[in-house]
């Protein structure tokens, strides 16, 4: 089509290319918004971000967490503004909870823009240097970091404390440990209340377990489970660790008696020198890490004896408690 030149009179083209004019334009700017190679049949739109309403009550910073309500829009708008109500997270999560990390501070009352999946900045409580992930807590618009959760950390300063991190949203089960209780072991159940205790976790390999070196508090949906005692570490999509059954250790163990043991003595402690037969090897195998108790005899008392060093066969019981099977024959 020719150009129009200064003073000459301009005659309206035909509506053919009237329209070609148009689509050109149009073409050009989906060229500038996709940048040269992208693909020119559509508007990209961002899916990772959403817009939310702060209704938390106070000003959100960049990187904080919140749970994403319901939508402020009908769901005809949606498809050209997804905009959200959201509220501090609860706890426990909902199992349908939806949580997005602010993209930019946003006012109380405010409209502004939070990532709901991809990688992203956020704040995070470090609790312990080598915790791998990061999950929402209860009223709380910081993260904390943990041995399971939601998003894993890709970046974090040293130290501890609260930390600008760059995190990946993973979603799903989190994954699986073991864990040994403490001195108070784990509660059971009562009611629609989940038992709960504190455990030092431990990475769970082929034949070994591995001290990950830092502990969690674990919620239990069964019966109590004693101090000192394995269990196995279900974590949820929320980064919520629930015991899934017992830990199975090889059977039998070689060991040498840590103090000496006497037909009146119960049980003495012990050091693993062999693990035998299937399963896991236990991880109690520095001195003296092991109880083990002494086989009670017919006539009363118990029936094995040695002097501190003397090697004797064990079979496992629960946590670090075996029960002697048979002790090497004492010195004529």
């Amino acid at each position: 089509m020719p150009k129009v030149q200064p003073g000459q009179k301009w005659k309206p083209p035909l509506a053919v290319e009237h329209n070609s004019q148009l689509e050109a334009s149009e073409h050009y700017q989906r060229r500038e918004r996709l940048s040269v190679g992208g693909d020119l049949r559509f508007v990209q739109r961002l899916t990772d971000i959403i817009e939310v309403k702060n209704s938390t009550g106070a000003n959100l910073r960049r990187g904080e967490v919140v749970e994403v309500g319901a939508a402020l829009v009908s769901a005809a708008n949606l498809k050209e503004n997804l905009l959200f109500d959201c509220a501090l997270a609860g706890n426990p999560p909902a199992m349908d909870s939806v949580f997005a990390i602010c993209k930019e501070p946003i006012p109380i009352d405010q409209i502004g823009t939070a990532h709901v999946s991809g990688a992203c900045w956020a704040l995070v409580d470090i609790n312990h240097e080598s915790h791998p992930r990061a999950k929402p807590a209860n009223g709380d618009a910081v993260l904390q970091s943990a041995p399971a959760g939601p998003w894993r950390i890709l970046y974090q300063p040293s130290g501890t404390g609260e930390k600008e991190c760059v995190l990946l949203y993973t979603g799903g089960p989190g994954p699986c440990y073991v864990g040994k209780t403490d001195g108070s072991g784990i509660t059971a159940v009562s009611g629609d209340t989940p038992g709960s205790g504190t455990v030092t976790l431990y990475k769970k390999g082929t034949t070994t377990l591995s001290s990950l070196a830092f502990t969690d508090t674990i919620y239990n949906s069964g019966l109590f489970v004693p101090k000192n005692t394995y269990v196995n570490i279900f974590y949820d999509e929320f980064g919520i660790g629930w015991v899934d059954g017992g830990v199975s250790f090889k059977p039998t163990v070689r060991f040498t008696l840590a103090a000496a043991l006497a037909t009146t003595d119960a049980s003495k402690t012990g050091t693993i020198t062999q693990q035998i037969g299937q399963g896991i090897n236990s991880p109690d195998t520095g001195a003296g890490a092991i109880n083990v108790h002494n086989l009670p005899a017919l006539g009363g008392g118990y029936t094995f004896e040695g002097a501190t060093g003397t090697y004797g066969l064990a079979a496992h019981d629960s946590g670090n408690d075996y029960h002697i099977l048979q002790m090497n024959c004492p010195p004529a």
